[in-house]
């Protein structure tokens, strides 16, 4: 809930950022990121690239993206640093999650035998791996859509930020769906309630 929440805000925060009414740091961004992540690391076990048992190094491996995202945030000290930590976070995550519920028996062809919200399921999972890669191409290279679109003469920096708003707020959105489908499983007596 908290990671969809802090999505969407900081791709709804991004549109009028990239119509130049609001000021931006973009080191800011990348640092709440990292401290969202790290947060979610040392507290949950929780990382982008699946659940882990809380141990020593996923502790100091937290505590370190941690520090880094608390100094980017305030000190443009690290300067590549933040971006390739969430590139690694967003795109080699995303991917990873994405062939692990394709290739695990108990995932994806499990799931798709229960039918009903399962479906839901299969696809709010399969949009938020996606996002997530996308995400991450887009931390690393900004430049790629303006690259891609051909617009980088006319309107350089623009396309990037409301790209990434979109796409974060898209992120947000459908990680907060999927918070709604695994409530409603989770109250189903046996996980597999047949909800269309």
């Amino acid at each position: 809930m908290l990671g969809g929440l802090a999505m969407l805000i900081t791709g709804l925060l991004l549109l009028p950022v990239s119509a130049g009414l609001l000021p931006y740091y973009a080191n800011g961004l990348y640092g709440l990121l990292l401290v969202m992540f790290a947060l979610q690391a040392i507290s949950l076990g929780k990382t982008p690239f699946g659940d882990m048992k809380r141990s020593k190094p996923l502790l100091v491996a937290g505590v370190m993206v941690a520090a880094v995202g608390i100094v980017t945030c305030f000190i443009p000290v690290f300067g590549l640093i933040p971006r390739l930590l969430l590139f690694l976070c967003f795109a080699p995550g995303g991917l990873l999650l994405l062939l692990q519920m394709c290739l695990c028996k108990d995932k994806l062809r499990r799931w798709a035998g229960y039918g009903g919200i399962s479906r839901h399921l299969i696809a709010s999972c399969s949009a938020v791996y996606v996002l997530s890669i996308l995400t991450g191409l887009l931390v690393w290279n900004e430049n790629l859509l303006t690259v891609v679109f051909g617009v980088s003469m006319l309107v350089p920096g623009l396309v990037a930020t409301l790209v990434i708003g979109v796409i974060l707020a898209a992120n947000g959105c459908v990680l907060l769906y999927l918070l709604s489908i695994l409530v409603v499983l989770d109250k189903s007596p046996d996980g597999t309630k047949k909800v269309v």
